[in-house]
């Protein structure tokens, strides 16, 4: 494999490589993604609470038509008449009289407390809304700053890939192939020469018996087993 071409472009697509670490790496990148993570949970945070106040409105409209029922059934015990019941149909009608009287208090109880808890719902909603707002404003300031940085990288970012895109008409398409696929797996340099008095790749790890006996003559290459790196001998 002819080599020059590649470790040409290699050389000036460093210095982008060193470009779009120190953006990636910047404050301002990492603002950004702090306030992505926040607006997320903050989002999921309102998701959450609109699931929770449907189920609680939900389960206040069943309690309601229980308690409905109930009442209805508490009137109907009301109108019967009880002057010539007996003493035991007085002592079965008061047992069920009470029976309906605690079941109706446990409803509105029930009732009471879901109301309590579609307020807390209310609350912490309102207070995610707050919080989705500010926020928003301190993603959207990063964002601002991220972009300033990325527009004052500009012009050197467009010098290098014009160079990169002259070197690269020199270089096999099968050769880009194997670069790329290194340089996209933050494997750079993705070309390296053999360390000869260690045998070894970039990595440090040396490389096995048979990937050295395919390296002897310059322009050999060899992928090292524990990084992926494309080694060469010079």
């Amino acid at each position: 494999m002819k080599l020059d071409s590649i470790l040409a472009y290699q050389d000036v697509d460093m210095r982008l490589y060193a470009l779009e670490k120190e953006v990636s790496g910047s404050d301002a990148s990492k603002l950004v993604a702090k306030y992505r993570e926040l607006m997320k949970e903050y989002s999921g945070g309102l998701i959450r609470s609109n699931a929770e106040m449907d189920e609680a409105v939900k389960l206040a409209k069943r309690q309601a038509d229980e308690l409905v029922a109930l009442e209805a059934k508490i009137d109907d015990m009301a109108h019967i008449n009880i002057e010539d019941a007996g003493i035991e149909e007085l002592e079965l009608y008061e047992k069920e009289a009470q029976k309906l009287a605690a079941e109706a208090d446990a409803f509105k109880r029930a009732m009471d407390e879901n109301e309590a808890q579609m307020k807390k719902i209310l609350q912490n909603f309102d207070e995610k809304v707050k919080q989705c707002a500010v926020c928003k404003k301190k993603l959207d300031e990063a964002n601002a700053a991220f972009k300033q940085l990325i527009d004052s990288k500009g012009e050197e970012v467009t010098a290098i890939k014009r160079r990169l895109a002259e070197i690269k008409k020199d270089v096999p398409e099968d050769v880009m192939e194997m670069y790329i696929k290194r340089r996209n797996g933050k494997k750079m340099p993705a070309f390296v020469p053999l360390n000869p008095e260690f045998k070894a790749c970039r990595c440090g790890v040396k490389l096995l018996d048979n990937a050295l006996k395919n390296l002897q003559n310059p322009g050999d290459v060899v992928e090292c087993q524990s990084c992926g790196r494309l080694v060469y001998i010079k």
